[in-house]
């Protein structure tokens, strides 16, 4: 094992904590695949062990995070990565998300003025010298006078 660390280490590969962290971030860059939503950091099995072993040997041997997941990209397909691809119909995952949010947001707020808008508004009576209302307001255009004929008694009734 020294003398494959030493080798790696003289092409340029990392060696020790900084080799730990870079397997770590690949690691969490995939999902294990035979789980489904975990990535191979937190997969107990031993596939996954395999695999996080195979990417550690990969960076001693030099290559770069980007090489790593696309080997394992073509060996296991896109579902092996824990975000998606944003190319291709997998744009749709990072795109409807915002979309929706900017739907509710605009069905909120549609949503918000309609309810204001008719919120009735205090009709102005004007008061007669003793302060007491001074007359109804006129009736609506177009309302048949039976039907203000009715609330006026109705009114009265309720005095």
């Amino acid at each position: 094992m020294a003398i494959t660390a030493s080798f790696a280490y003289a092409q340029g590969g990392p060696s020790g904590a900084e080799l730990d962290r870079r397997v770590r971030e690949v690691t969490s860059r995939l999902n294990c695949p035979l789980c489904q939503g975990q990535t191979l950091n937190e997969c107990p099995l031993q596939v996954c062990d395999e695999m996080r072993e195979l990417i550690r040997q990969k960076l001693q041997a030099g290559e770069n995070d980007d090489q790593i997941i696309a080997y394992f990209v073509q060996r296991f397909g896109d579902r092996v990565l824990n975000e998606p691809p944003r190319s291709g119909f997998a744009l749709l995952g990072w795109i409807m998300p915002i979309l929706g949010t900017l739907l509710g947001i605009a069905l909120v707020t549609f949503a918000l003025r309609a309810m204001t808008r008719r919120t009735p508004r205090p009709v102005a009576v004007a008061a007669t010298p003793n302060g007491a209302a001074g007359g109804r307001p006129p009736a609506p255009a177009g309302l048949p006078q039976e039907y203000v004929d009715r609330l006026e008694r109705e009114l009265k009734q309720m005095e």
